[in-house]
């Protein structure tokens, strides 16, 4: 009675033809089963490519329109291949953008941007959010990312009791949202504890100025009226707190 031949390893499916004429022909059964392995967790990401000699010596800054276009492939092949992921993910934003692919290159860079807050790198990733919203400026969701390092940064001021600081970074986030009640409390909060009512006035004006231009006063109304109760005594705040209420009675 003839034994049915011992199985052995079915080589990788992704292993090419080659592969499998060679561990029929030579016998190197565990080397070749090894290097389809191999081929197989480079295809799914598990492992990383250390050399992307393709890329080596590329600028994207520097690549003409027609050039770039040969190159989106392979800077999405290193995105996914390379262990410099984040490198090649910039370099595949910038490229998008020059050809004028700019949803793309958005989620390129919010992607990247995400990648180094987790990291810890929140100046990179605010630099990488601000290419996105340079593209795009009015993305609701870049700008909350923006605004939250910012509010993040400047509490870390003030338990530091860096008050210049705070106001520096709170004085930012209003930058990419003007309404913000965070950031308004929070410079507040700083401006009335050292008396500096003026620059409270301003923060009044400024918030005043956002709703009009929103026609919806709703939030300025909000925060004047929080200024108002806190500080009754500073009449300049009554007065503006009417100002921006009659303009919302003109709203409506």
């Amino acid at each position: 009675i003839r034994r049915p031949p011992r199985s052995t390893p079915k080589p990788s499916s992704a292993a090419s033809d080659v592969y499998k004429r060679q561990i029929i022909d030579d016998g190197h059964l565990f080397r070749y089963y090894v290097e389809g392995r191999i081929f197989d967790a480079l295809q799914e990401g598990w492992i990383k490519k250390t050399l992307m000699p393709e890329l080596r010596g590329v600028d994207p800054d520097k690549l003409s329109s027609s050039a770039a276009k040969r190159y989106v492939p392979l800077y999405k092949n290193a995105t996914k291949y390379g262990v410099d992921d984040l490198q090649a993910r910039e370099g595949l934003a910038k490229i998008l953008q020059k050809l004028g692919h700019h949803d793309e290159a958005v989620i390129q860079y919010n992607f990247l941007g995400d990648t180094l807050y987790q990291m810890g790198k929140k100046v990179s990733a605010i630099r990488a959010y601000n290419q996105g919203l340079t593209l795009r400026p009015e993305d609701p969701l870049i700008s909350e990312k923006v605004t939250r390092i910012h509010l993040e940064e400047a509490d870390a001021c003030i338990e530091k009791k860096d008050n210049d600081g705070a106001i520096s970074l709170l004085r930012e986030a209003l930058k990419f949202e003007p309404d913000n009640a965070v950031a308004l409390q929070r410079l507040l909060d700083i401006y009335a504890a050292k008396g500096r009512w003026s620059e409270i006035a301003d923060l009044c004006d400024q918030i005043s100025a956002t709703g009009r231009a929103k026609s919806d006063p709703a939030a300025a109304i909000e925060f004047l009226q929080g200024v108002v109760k806190k500080h009754p005594k500073q009449t300049l705040f009554h007065k503006k707190l009417i100002s921006i209420k009659l303009i919302g009675k003109k709203v409506l």
